[in-house]
């Protein structure tokens, strides 16, 4: 049944936050699995699944999320199935979804960054950010650029995603 008065619980938020491109879902990374929500009556739906990451994204059509952590896992959005397993001993801080729901952008803790193919798991492009440590990518609304982020140096870099030259960066970045 529906939380009181359509109330979400405290242990459905804490690391992650995400909506479906639809509206009708939202999904919630707390202290406990990932849990999908209805918008509308905030009744829990599907299967609650355990993971291992604080950082997921669902994809562009809502039918498929990927998980930073350990690893990256591609899961189907509704059942958690998992559909791809990228792990390599590295861990995994971010990860974003192109627009077309074809790529993923993966972050490690070293900075570099990696384009991959989200059905298949091959690196289609990496980018070095040679001034430290990545917490956050971002893929731009038309699948043109990405953007990643570092927290130690207070750094910016965004790339073209097809050549991989550097567009722009920016150090030193408060606010």
């Amino acid at each position: 049944g529906s939380p009181e008065a359509g109330r979400l619980p405290k242990t459905a938020f804490g690391n992650g936050l995400e909506i479906n491109s639809d509206g009708a879902t939202v999904w919630t990374r707390g202290s406990g699995p990932l849990q999908s929500w209805n918008v509308r009556s905030s009744d829990l739906q599907g299967p609650a699944f355990a993971c291992d990451g604080n950082e997921f994204r669902i994809s562009p059509n809502g039918q498929r999320m990927a998980v930073a952590g350990s690893g990256v896992y591609v899961r189907d959005a509704t059942t958690g199935a998992e559909q791809l397993k990228l792990t390599d001993g590295t861990p995994m801080v971010d990860v974003d979804w192109s627009s077309d729901g074809q790529r993923i952008a993966v972050v490690r803790p070293s900075g570099k960054v990696e384009i991959r193919n989200a059905t298949t798991g091959d690196v289609v492009r990496e980018f070095a950010d040679d001034r430290g440590a990545c917490n956050g990518v971002k893929w731009s609304p038309d699948g043109r650029w990405l953007a990643a982020t570092g927290s130690a140096a207070a750094t910016l870099r965004v790339w073209d995603a097809e050549t991989g030259d550097v567009r722009w960066n920016a150090d030193g970045i408060r606010g």
